[in-house]
């Protein structure tokens, strides 16, 4: 039991870090500071993530300052080179275009003109279903994709209190099923899973430009904002706010073609930009509950209007 307890305490700090860092990459940060969130010396923080992570603190930082750049690049219309550069925390645009060559081996400007908006995502299982019956419709665009209508309705998502279990070993099945696990089991042992539990997936990267091994993905599930948590589930608030939502039922492996629809067919025909927030799915169904075999979902873009 001692070893458990150990291991959360330390995924509970490491957690702390990673959040950290999405929340302040635009900040100048260096390994003081993240050994300083995660309450360790710099020589223990240092070991401690690299076992946990795979790769040493600032290695990971710099490696999610230049995805995000990546990704900013291809969807981001309104925003200069020089404004993305100072976005993720780079100190001018001529530092942020000689790191990004060297991860890239492309220059930003050649980088954006060879990718054309063409973003994917991928997803994984979801667990449970739930009524959710906190949609705000305002706008419905309809089009197609190899012969099946799709429809995308602008709504007024509300604001998610969410418990996580983080996996930072890419988008496996096996590496994300273990996450759902454990968090579904804490869940149901504290009598936190309900007909009202909304399930949620946070696919944070697009492994089009991060290395699949290293995508994030949280299993998410809805929570009182008064409760405690234990050490090794985290917790996160998602904002509310206007979001595109796309419903799916399909296969798993289906899913990145819906993702790729909506960003490189639907954003840029329809006068929003995606905001500062990640994507995120809201789990109905799951395959091995319901006859037809499949996953319903909605895919929810946090967007802001292009002008």
């Amino acid at each position: 039991m001692a070893d458990l307890t150990s291991q959360n305490e330390y995924i509970y700090r490491i957690n702390s870090v990673i959040d950290f860092i999405d929340e302040h990459l635009e900040e100048r940060i260096n390994l003081e500071k993240l050994a300083e969130v995660a309450c360790f010396s710099q020589f223990h923080f240092h070991r401690l993530f690299c076992s946990i992570i795979n790769e040493t603190p600032l290695d990971y930082l710099n490696r999610v300052r230049l995805t995000k750049a990546a990704n900013m690049l291809i969807a981001s219309y309104d925003k200069s080179i020089t404004q993305i550069a100072l976005s993720v925390g780079f100190t001018s645009s001529a530092v942020f275009s000689r790191s990004f060559k060297k991860y890239f081996g492309l220059s930003p400007k050649d980088y954006k003109l060879n990718n054309s908006k063409n973003c994917k995502q991928e997803s994984k299982t979801g667990k449970n279903s739930f009524n959710f019956n906190h949609y705000f419709d305002n706008t419905n665009f309809s089009n197609y994709l190899n012969g099946v209508k799709m429809n995308v309705t602008i709504k007024t998502m509300p604001e998610f209190n969410l418990a996580y279990v983080a996996n930072y070993e890419g988008y496996f099945v096996d590496k994300i099923n273990r996450a759902w696990t454990k968090l579904c089991k804490w869940g149901e042992s504290n009598d936190l899973i309900n007909k009202d539990t909304a399930f949620l997936g946070i696919s944070f990267d697009n492994p089009d430009v991060t290395q699949l091994e290293k995508c994030r993905y949280y299993a998410c599930i809805t929570i009182p904002t008064d409760l405690t948590l234990p050490k090794g589930i985290g917790q996160l608030t998602l904002p509310a706010g206007k979001h595109a939502v796309l419903h799916f039922e399909g296969k798993d492996e289906d899913l990145q073609k819906y993702y790729k629809w909506l960003y490189t067919e639907w954003l840029p025909n329809s006068g929003y930009l995606p905001n500062d927030a990640p994507c995120y799915e809201i789990y109905f169904s799951t395959p091995e509950q319901n006859d037809k075999k499949v996953f319903i979902l909605d895919i929810c873009m946090p967007i802001k209007p292009l002008i």
